[in-house]
């Protein structure tokens, strides 16, 4: 019980911090008109404000995975592993990109100039975790797992972001948006064929 509901919480955080850091491209680099930039940017906040909710939510249930029952909501050693153990960075990482992307996406004052740095940070935290920490050719590794994650998510953000777009503008406006789309696809997609050879290093 205990597992699943670590494991769904997981699989749902990543979803919504792909997404949201994904709307943060698609803002910065499609959606720059005044009209499609406040659809985009709503939907944002919602992305955000869930994922930093669910995230959130998994790392108070941490202790609890770690330990296999719920009693380990009680045990100090564990919240001490949860919160500066293996793994810690990236959820400090995650979490302070999550808040900053909340605050850039600010509905009555945002600030668009946080915008990238946030992105960064909410996507960077899956850098610190998994193989390419311990691999030989982890430098390597981080380059093209952060070339992944980053081009994934601007096509998974820019998917929600022209969902949002398409009954909301006038077909002129929106055939701009689609055309600067276009254009940064053909140039980024491609680069997902560099995760081909990364499991081979």
């Amino acid at each position: 019980m205990i597992d699943a509901l670590w494991l769904a919480l997981r699989a749902v955080a990543y979803v919504l911090i792909v997404q949201a850091a994904g709307l943060a491209i698609f803002l910065r680099w499609i959606a720059t008109e005044p009209a499609s930039a406040a659809a985009v940017g709503a939907w944002a906040r919602r992305s955000a404000g869930a994922a930093l909710l669910v995230v959130l939510l998994q790392l108070l249930a941490e202790p609890a995975h770690l330990a296999g029952a719920w009693a380990g909501l009680a045990d100090p050693q564990l919240w001490h592993l949860t919160l500066a153990g293996p793994g810690a960075a990236a959820r400090w990482v995650r979490l302070t990109g999550l808040v900053l992307l909340l605050r850039a996406l600010n509905k009555r004052r945002p600030l668009a100039a946080l915008l990238p740095a946030a992105t960064a940070l909410s996507l960077g935290a899956f850098l610190l975790t998994g193989h390419t920490l311990t691999s030989h050719a982890r430098v390597l590794l981080a380059v093209l797992l952060a070339l992944h994650v980053f081009v994934a998510a601007f096509w998974f953000g820019s998917l929600a972001g022209l969902r949002v777009l398409l009954p909301a503008l006038e077909p002129a406006p929106l055939l701009q948006i689609l055309e600067r789309f276009s254009s940064q696809a053909l140039r980024l997609v491609p680069l997902l064929g560099l995760e081909i050879g990364r499991a081979h290093v």
